[in-house]
């Protein structure tokens, strides 16, 4: 049996952050190929990755943005 994890709406929009943030060249592992990234947005990114974890949650790459891992 599958079993889903409900993910509060506070992770979302942490997850929704991180993903702007990795858009704008945030994640030094994602980088748009066409964007410079500032230490304010590496920060950024690195901090909404640590709230999100401390939630309980876990994020996986999913090609394009960042994906909350569900069992």
């Amino acid at each position: 049996m599958e079993q889903k994890q409900e993910v509060s709406q506070e992770a979302k929009e942490l997850l929704s952050r991180l993903n702007y943030w990795v858009a704008n060249g945030g994640d030094p592992e994602h980088r748009p190929d066409s964007i410079k990234s500032t230490g304010e947005s590496n920060a950024m990114v690195q901090n909404l990755k640590e709230q999100i974890a401390k939630m309980g949650y876990q994020i996986e790459w999913a090609g394009d943005e960042y994906v909350f891992v569900t069992k």
